[in-house]
């Protein structure tokens, strides 16, 4: 493996600066520095100075468990633990480590995920590349354990961490019966909002939580709730979406490109669409059919050069061949939008990634994007066609 000398000493920098805050704390870095990487620096680091003989990494994902796992037998790493978050609160009473890290600590938070937290330990690395929740939980982990450092995307584009890419919106309007569909949908939800009251989402989570609310109140904030559901469900599953992933898979079928849906539903008909350039990746796949997938996948000889998927491969997969990324669909979590965006532009010489976003105008979903599009540079098109003409000026 060629080491990329320039990041491999700003890791090193991350790891004195966490030992100069005392061994505890958060950093945070655009998804492709290298943060896992950071991990096993500073793991080895203490290992060998004699502070750690016992390791637990916590993670979200089963597919980020293999990965940390395999890295920390490559690099000769012993007396470790990589737990998923679940299986880390569930038995954090007992656990006990001289080193925890939290992996993607920005999914710890939750209800149940924060007992993670409870396992005993002396020293402690979260990573993560963004630590903001929507619900603000995040203060849960900053309180124990303040940031030391950030890399935002800016400094990594500047030192070649991580490849160019450009970002294009492409409008694709529903078709006539879901539009009417969506409408209906969100016709009760500003009926609903308008009777649960100013602050209508907080009004519904607290009469759904008291004992004490009525049934009137209760049938009220259900009503908003499938309201939701039914408007969300209409963007997510638009499907004038399809044409336009068969036409784009057609123009960029000399790269590899990675296409993510919100519905297991949707990824599963993407991937029948396809055919043989593309396979599906999700958690319904046990784990023989994902290895078998990301087998196929990573073989240059197939035919296969995409990847349909709903959740599994937003964080922790790395093949820098990708070089395309279609959100066909996504809500406004800013999280969500990097880990995915790490996804595509993994570092690789003369690579310009390019990421194409899907949305259906007029609605909410167009709400959505502009909300996790904040800060960055896009180009919004009005149809698949107009892309296509814009993209083959462009280069």
């Amino acid at each position: 493996m060629v080491i990329d000398e320039t990041r491999y000493e700003r890791q090193k920098e991350v790891c004195r600066k966490w030992e100069a805050v005392g061994f505890n704390g958060t950093f945070i870095a655009a998804t492709g520095f290298g943060k896992s990487f950071v991990g096993v620096i500073a793991a080895k680091g203490m290992v060998k100075r004699g502070l750690v003989s016992s390791i637990i990494v916590t993670v979200p994902l089963k597919e980020l468990k293999d990965q940390w796992e395999a890295t920390f037998e490559k690099n000769k790493i012993k007396n470790f633990q990589v737990l998923v978050n679940n299986t880390a609160a569930k038995h954090s009473h007992k656990l006990e480590a001289d080193f925890v890290i939290h992996d993607e600590a920005h999914t710890v938070p939750g209800t149940i995920m924060r007992q993670c937290l409870d396992i005993k330990r002396k020293y402690t690395l979260c990573l993560t590349a963004t630590i903001e929740r929507r619900d603000g939980e995040e203060e849960i982990i900053l309180d124990k354990y303040p940031v030391f450092d950030e890399i935002p995307i800016e400094i990594c584009l500047e030192n070649g961490w991580v490849s160019p890419y450009k970002v294009y919106n492409i409008a694709v309007p529903l078709p006539e019966e879901e539009l009417k569909a969506y409408k209906k949908a969100d016709n009760l939800f500003k009926h609903c909002a308008a009777k649960l009251g100013y602050g209508a989402i907080q009004a519904a989570k607290a009469i759904m939580a008291n004992p004490d609310s009525t049934d009137q109140e209760r049938a009220n904030a259900a009503m908003y709730y499938n309201a939701i559901r039914k408007r969300k469900v209409a963007c997510i599953n638009n499907t004038a979406k399809f044409d336009v992933i068969i036409k784009l898979s057609d123009f960029f079928n000399d790269r590899y490109g990675l296409i993510f849906g919100e519905s297991i539903d949707f990824a599963d008909k993407v991937t029948e669409l396809l055919g043989d350039k593309c396979m599906t990746y999700h958690s319904k796949l046990n784990k023989k059919e994902k290895v078998a997938v990301m087998k196929r996948y990573r073989d240059l000889r197939t035919k296969t050069k995409f990847l349909s998927s709903v959740k599994a491969l937003d964080a922790g997969f790395d093949f820098p061949d990708i070089s395309l990324g279609i959100i066909a669909a996504g809500n406004s979590s800013l999280i969500k939008s990097k880990q995915r965006l790490g996804r595509i532009i993994r570092a690789v010489p003369g690579k310009e990634a390019v990421i194409i976003n899907l949305y259906s105008p007029n609605t909410q979903e167009k709400k959505w994007l502009d909300k996790r599009l904040e800060g960055i540079p896009s180009t919004w098109v009005n149809s698949i066609d107009e892309f296509l003409e814009k993209f083959d000026k462009e280069i």
